[in-house]
């Protein structure tokens, strides 16, 4: 896993929080079924979900990444049917290594975001879950940050932070249905984005409608998007719509996803 930014996540995280808390292991954290690393996973929870630590278990583990010893123990946590979570479990163990506060994670994020006068009259939408992501969204090798925010109640917005670059901007894809034809309208909110997630690098993007639902095997090789960085997706749960959006050529793009 590739280090995050030390100014707004630290890894070597030995307190153990009960509570509400927030996943900061920027390729997932597993829920296993007993407190140990050999018992079956029945989940993966994305980084940025707020879930509840209802018990320490006194479990000690140690782990090596990227360089970094990260300790602490495993602890029992509550959660719902995330929208990317789908268990018949309601409870399960996680390593608290890759979990801080939420109350911290804010304060330590809202501290950042006032430092751009674009954004100082934003709110972090905390109410989403969740309501931040992670990713090399620019293709520079470094960690960026997806933020949900508000200025207004109901008009929830996406900040990409362009951590260690200059390119820290309000989210505006611009709809680009094929390789050929964009339009020049903007999506600019997102409040109706409850799944907000990290595509992973070398993944195959493409349209997957356009006069009508279509397969992979059915998109013209000129339309298939594949990068050596990550990307965002979005779309509402219960309805259809939403949309792959990937940095290219200077801009964020949008791929439609019904």
């Amino acid at each position: 896993m590739r280090k995050l930014t030390a100014v707004l996540i630290v890894l070597f995280f030995t307190q153990s929080i009960l509570g509400q808390v927030i996943v900061i292991a920027e390729n997932g954290l597993n829920v296993r079924l007993e407190p140990n690393s050999k018992s079956k996973k029945i989940g993966k929870l994305h980084c940025g979900t707020k879930i509840k630590v209802t018990e320490r278990t006194g479990k000690l583990l140690s782990l090596k990444d990227n360089g970094e010893i990260i300790n602490g123990e495993w602890v029992k946590i509550e959660f719902e049917n995330f929208p990317m979570f789908v268990s018949e479990f309601k409870t399960g163990y996680v390593f608290n290594g890759y979990l801080k506060s939420e109350k911290e994670f804010s304060l330590d994020l809202e501290k950042h975001i006032l430092k751009y006068e674009k954004f100082k009259d934003y709110q972090i939408a905390k109410s989403s879950n969740p309501f931040f992501i992670t990713g090399d969204f620019f293709g520079d090798g470094t960690v960026d940050f997806a933020i949900k925010a508000f200025k207004e109640k109901g008009n929830v917005v996406i900040i990409i932070m362009d951590i260690g670059g200059d390119k820290s901007q309000f989210l505006k894809p611009i709809e680009n249905y094929n390789t050929d034809a964009k339009s020049n309208r903007e999506i600019e909110e997102f409040g109706w984005a409850d799944i907000f997630e990290k595509v992973n690098s070398g993944t195959i993007l493409w349209s997957n409608y356009t006069d009508d639902f279509r397969s992979l095997k059915e998109v013209p090789s000129s339309e298939k998007v594949v990068l050596n960085y990550d990307a965002i997706y979005v779309h509402a749960s219960e309805s259809c719509g939403g949309g792959f959006i990937y940095w290219k050529d200077g801009i964020f793009n949008w791929l439609q996803q019904e």
